[in-house]
């Protein structure tokens, strides 16, 4: 079995490079569901949906690397693919770019008017 200190120079390393671990997407996955960003959910409005799933992100260090803007999440339905970066707790102004992921963002109105929110780790 890997020592504690070695797997967290693995994870450093990962970070430097710009590479989101696979057990990490896991378990955001994992979060996303019970959060109801799995489609069987429902919410007011998109914002909400992205406001849950930055939420989720953020408690795995993980911030946008896109500049959101309300007319990119326009509609009754769409789909967007939203760049990742590891936040930089040493310079807020210098996140590190993911390049092995993105966040896949898609919505739908349902008849009640409500949102059906799916998210997920590519």
């Amino acid at each position: 079995m890997r020592s504690v200190a070695s797997r967290w120079l693995d994870k450093q390393a990962d970070i430097q490079n710009g590479r989101l671990d696979n057990a990490v997407k896991r378990s955001a996955s994992r979060d996303f569901k019970r959060e109801g960003l799995d489609g069987n959910g429902s919410f007011q409005e998109v914002g909400n949906g992205i406001r849950a799933a930055f939420d989720v992100l953020g408690a795995y260090g993980i911030e946008t690397d896109t500049i959101l803007n309300a007319h990119l999440f326009m509609g009754d339905q769409g789909r967007r693919q939203l760049d990742l970066a590891f936040s930089n707790p040493a310079d807020s102004f210098s996140p590190v770019p993911i390049r092995n992921s993105v966040l896949v963002f898609s919505w739908y109105r349902r008849d009640s008017g409500n949102f059906e929110i799916l998210c997920y780790l590519s």
